[in-house]
C-alpha cells in the first residue's frame, strides 16, 4: 500500500511540469483565489516555501509538510487583499504516530456587495449581488523515513456569483526530503490537479426568439451555455537551507521554481532569520521574466521590461503560554503587487 502511495504521488510530481511545458494558458483558470498564497510565514519568503514548511500553512504549499508536526496544531490566516476582498484560512494538523498526521482545512475568498448595472442603467440599478469562493479540504502525509515524507490532500472548490456557482474536485501532493546535511531540504509539490468548472444557474436564463423571420413569436426560455475551464494547477520545486546555525541564531534561505499551467514560470528566493526559537525575521524576492514582442522594443525599453522583481517581507514571535505546555505563533508580511499596490497577511498559530 504504501509503495502504490507513494508510486502515485512521485507520478503526478513528474508528469506535471511535462505537461504544463510548452502551453499557453493565460488567463484560463477558473478558481484563482487558490493562487493566493496562505499564512504570514510562506508569504514573507515570497512564496520560497515548499521545501521548509512545517506547520499548518503546509495544508496549502505542501501536503508532506506536515508530516513534521509533533502535536496538534491549528492555525488561522487573513490576509487583507485588493479593495475590499479577503482571503481566510483555517487549517488544523493532528498527528497520529506510526500510522502518518492528517489535517482538515477551509481555504475561502469573500468580498462586498456589487451593484447591478445593465445598457440602460449603467450607474446601477439598486439591486446588488455578492460572490464568493470556498475550498474544503482533507490531508494526510507520513515519514516514509526518517527523511522522508510524501502527502497528499483532496478539496472541494466552490465559486459562486450572484445566483451562479460551479464547483469541482481537486488534489495536491508533494514530497519533502532531508538531506541531514547542514538542514539542506527538497520538496516538490503539484496543487490543484481537477477538473473544469463551469458556472451554472438562474443567471444564465434568458428570453429567445426562435425564430426571428416569423414575426409575433412569443419569446421562449433558453439558457446561455458557459464553458468549463480548470482550476490553477501549480507545480513546485524547491530547496532550503540552513546557511547560518550558531548558538541561537540561525539563517536559512530558500529557492523556489514556481511553474503555474497559466502563466510564465518564475524563480523565488527566500530568507528566515531566526532567535532561539522566538523571533523571526523574513523576506523574499519574486523574479519574472515577461514575454514581449522584442523586435518592437527599443533597448531602453528591453531594460525596463523584460522582467519583473516583487519583494515581500514579514515577521513573527513564537512564545510559551505561562502555566501551560502550549505555544502561540504569531506572524505578519507585507507582499507587493506591483501596480495593485500591496497584500497584508496575519496568522495566529496555537500548538499543544
Amino acid at each position: 500500500m504504501t509503495k502504490k502511495f507513494l508510486y502515485i504521488i512521485l507520478t503526478l510530481l513528474v508528469i506535471t511540469p511535462l505537461a504544463i511545458a510548452g502551453t499557453d494558458n493565460t488567463g484560463t483558470s477558473a478558481a484563482n483565489f487558490l493562487k493566493i498564497g496562505v499564512g504570514p510565514r510562506g508569504n514573507a519568503l515570497g512564496g520560497a516555501f515548499v521545501a521548509q514548511v512545517n506547520d499548518f500553512s503546509a495544508l496549502y504549499w505542501n501536503p508532506a509538510g506536515i508530516a513534521s508536526v509533533k502535536s496538534l496544531e491549528v492555525g488561522i490566516s487573513y490576509t487583507d487583499w485588493l479593495l475590499d476582498i479577503n482571503h481566510n484560512f483555517l487549517g488544523a494538523v493532528y498527528p497520529l504516530g506510526n500510522i502518518g498526521t492528517i489535517g482538515v482545512f477551509i481555504n475561502s475568498l469573500s468580498m462586498g456587495d456589487m451593484e447591478k448595472t445593465n445598457p440602460l442603467e449603467p450607474e446601477g440599478t439598486g439591486a446588488y449581488f455578492s460572490a464568493s469562493d470556498l475550498a474544503l479540504g482533507i490531508s494526510y502525509a507520513r515519514q516514509l523515513t526518517d527523511r522522508f515524507a510524501v502527502g497528499v490532500s483532496a478539496k472541494f472548490i466552490s465559486e459562486t456569483i450572484s445566483f451562479s456557482s460551479a464547483s469541482t474536485f481537486a488534489i495536491d501532493a508533494g514530497t519533502q526530503f532531508d538531506t541531514g546535511y547542514r538542514g539542506l531540504k527538497v520538496g516538490m509539490s503539484i496543487s490543484n490537479f481537477g477538473g473544469k468548472m463551469t458556472l451554472k444557474g438562474s443567471d444564465q436564463m434568458t428570453k429567445s426568439d426562435i425564430d426571428e423571420v416569423i414575426e409575433g413569436n412569443p419569446d421562449k426560455e433558453a439558457r446561455l451555455e458557459t464553458e468549463g475551464w480548470t482550476v490553477p494547477l501549480i507545480f513546485r520545486f524547491g530547496i532550503s537551507m540552513d546557511v547560518l546555525n550558531v548558538a541561537n541564531n540561525r539563517i536559512t534561505c530558500n529557492l523556489d521554481f514556481d511553474d503555474p499551467r497559466d502563466n510564465s514560470p518564475y524563480g523565488i528566493l527566500g530568507a528566515e532569520y531566526c532567535w532561539n526559537n522566538v523571533v523571526f525575521l523574513r523576506g523574499g524576492l519574486i523574479y519574472r521574466a515577461l514575454d514581449f514582442d522584442q523586435e518592437k522594443l527599443t533597448k531602453a525599453e528591453e531594460l525596463d521590461l523584460n522582467y519583473d522583481v516583487r519583494f515581500a517581507f514579514g515577521a513573527g514571535i513564537n512564545f510559551k503560554i505561562p502555566n501551560l505546555a502550549s505555544r502561540v505563533r504569531l506572524d505578519y508580511s507585507y507582499t507587493d503587487l506591483g501596480i495593485l499596490t500591496q497584500a497584508h497577511s496575519f496568522s495566529f498559530t496555537f500548538g499543544l
